[in-house]
């Protein structure tokens, strides 16, 4: 297992890392794709500890995406209570490394967990623009 010390990398398309400063500047992939957008590099992916525990990454929604959020890089335990994952008590622990905007039926106050290729919410846009529009979930 990887350990990450340091600010969160932007990965292109293909999952190379970005430098400091384009990766500050890239476009989000939220914004479409192109060749200045940035993406969740795949070493955030959720990382299964146990059969009923994972790290992982999120975003915790502010009022918009330019907020100060007091939670960036605190850490979290999430545990689901429906669905598949409820049934079987899974729980996550995640750290906050961004906050986020709300839209859609992201509101204030949700806790969004990071998985690369996303886009699974309010912007679907994120997987196609990465893996092609045959990739799917």
């Amino acid at each position: 297992m990887k350990l990450f010390r340091g600010p969160v990398n932007v990965c292109d398309k293909n999952d190379n890392p970005l430098d400091r400063e384009a990766g500050r500047t890239a476009r989000s992939t939220c914004e479409g794709g192109s060749s200045d957008t940035g993406f969740l590099c795949a070493d955030y992916s959720p990382i299964p500890i146990s059969d009923d525990l994972s790290y992982g990454f999120a975003f915790h929604i502010g009022t918009d995406f330019s907020a100060q959020n007091p939670n960036c890089c605190k850490c979290f335990e999430v545990q689901w209570v429906s669905g598949a994952a409820g049934e079987k008590n899974k729980r996550m622990v995640v750290q906050v490394i961004s906050p986020g905007g709300a839209g859609g039926d992201v509101v204030a106050g949700d806790l969004i967990i990071m998985t690369p290729g996303g886009g699974l919410g309010p912007v679907g846009s994120a997987c196609s623009a990465q893996y092609g529009s045959g990739y799917d979930w």
